[in-house]
């Protein structure tokens, strides 16, 4: 018995570690992923001077796009910049045949009049062990002026398969606290 208690305490404290180090690095991802760390420009952009006012939320109810293998996380509208922002998250090794992380996802939002808004700004910090993560911004975008908006997302490659999301409607259904 006592030979078998020291190795199984070695493979425990092991494990532990290991699980302290994965969840270490994976940290900032999860806060992003799961609505406990707003995608922000002060975060990405240190240097902003224009005026921003309240951060409104508007609540994502479908993260994850099971056909392109990508997340969403909820939107962020930036009132006084009119900036609409979000993260997208996908796991590496499913995009793994992309050189640059801008070769894999072309995103745009459209407003219900037809307008497209294209990202001002894709950013990619260097977050997690086996997923990457993207920042998108989009700018001129004024909810107070727009009935809804749509998040149409495809592979760059592949222009045939274009999924599309509503993020906002002036109903306010998916607006959060």
């Amino acid at each position: 018995m006592q030979k078998l208690i020291k190795p199984l305490l070695i493979a425990f404290i092991s494990l532990v570690i290991l699980a302290s180090i994965f969840a270490y690095n994976n940290w900032e991802m999860w806060q992003y992923k799961y609505g406990y760390r707003p995608v922000v420009l002060n975060l990405v952009e240190p240097d902003e001077s224009d005026e921003q006012g309240e951060t409104i939320v508007l609540k994502n109810p479908s993260k994850w796009i099971s056909e392109m293998k990508v997340g969403i996380t909820d939107y962020y509208w930036v009132e006084g910049i009119n900036s609409l922002r979000f993260g997208l998250w996908y796991r590496d090794w499913d995009y793994r045949d992309y050189e640059t992380y801008e070769e894999i996802f072309d995103v745009r939002i459209r407003d219900n009049q037809g307008q497209v808004y294209k990202p001002y700004v894709a950013l990619m910090p260097n977050l997690g062990m086996y997923e990457s993560f993207q920042i998108r911004d989009f700018r001129g975008i004024d909810l107070n002026n727009v009935e809804q908006l749509f998040l149409d997302i495809n592979l760059a490659q592949d222009t045939g398969k274009l999924h599309s999301v509503e993020i906002f409607s002036k109903s306010g259904r998916n607006i959060g606290d």
